[in-house]
């Protein structure tokens, strides 16, 4: 009995083209997900670290004292950094420099809308209609409201200073006073350097004309102005500083940018705000 035998070939070299071909259509958009998701991994890395280089030469900039940021230039080499104050331009300077490997470029700037109209003349203080004045007690405050040769002064308790600008009058803590025509809409409020406590305004406008709250305190007092809108066009000014009965009246706001850049050329920001006295 003659047995059959069954022959089995081995693979073709076109089956192993076919193979070959197949597995590249299926291989091919895997690869290219990986590289994708393997390159954007390292933007993401990247940016991180540039991130991370930007913010410490952030943090440097606002650990300087307050009454040293029109000084920064000063601080170059603390910083380890190029500063140098912009031409034309009040108390803006620029950053440049390495950090982390990254290429470094900055700007502080004072913040426009903290620039009064009178600081392009520093002999000349802002002209104020109303001044209140708050002197810290032992558990308690004074408050003391000035208008022309009027004023009053009292003891209160609680940490709110209510304020209504009518047609006619001013009304301070609930006291009125009759307007002049030269009435301007500028009222001034100070904490002095015995206040511990913060207080609260609440301002309410009933007139077109915007009314204007600067919020000074002394440079040695930690409490802090917050002002409440409760109707009309009203605009405070906070963060201001007195010293020995006298003020300033230039920005108290600063706006710092910075911006580092890597070897590619991408380059990545961050900002922020400095309250300062000058």
């Amino acid at each position: 009995m003659n047995k059959k035998y069954k022959v089995k070939k081995g693979i073709t070299l076109l089956e192993v083209l076919i193979s070959l071909a197949i597995f590249a259509i299926v291989a091919t958009p895997i690869a290219t997900m990986v590289i994708k998701t393997v390159t954007i991994n390292q933007a993401a890395e990247n940016k991180q670290k540039a991130m991370i280089a930007a913010q410490k030469v952030m943090e440097g900039v606002k650990a300087v004292p307050e009454e040293e940021i029109i000084n920064l230039v000063t601080y170059a080499s603390k910083l380890d950094l190029n500063i140098v104050k912009d031409e034309g331009k009040k108390d803006s300077f620029s950053i440049s420099g390495k950090k982390d490997g990254y290429l470094i470029e900055g700007q502080v700037t004072p913040v426009e809308e903290y620039l009064f109209n009178d600081a392009k003349n520093p002999q000349e203080p802002i002209k104020f209609d109303v001044e209140i004045d708050i002197v810290g007690r032992q558990g308690s405050h004074d408050i003391k409201v000035k208008y022309k040769d009027n004023y009053f002064i009292e003891s209160i308790t609680t940490k709110t200073i209510d304020i209504v600008n009518n047609k006619n009058e001013i009304v301070i803590n609930g006291r009125s006073f009759s307007k002049a025509n030269d009435f301007n809409n500028m009222i001034k409020i100070s904490l002095d350097k015995n206040t511990k406590s913060d207080f609260t305004v609440k301002g309410k406008n009933q007139l077109e004309k915007e009314l204007s709250i600067f919020c000074y305190k002394d440079v040695n007092s930690n409490a802090n102005i917050n002002v409440e809108n409760n109707g009309g066009i009203l605009k405070a000014y906070k963060n201001l500083y007195t010293s020995n009965n006298s003020y300033t009246n230039t920005s108290r706001i600063y706006r710092i940018l910075i911006k580092a850049t890597d070897k590619k050329g991408e380059a990545y920001e961050v900002s922020n705000y400095k309250s300062v006295q000058q």
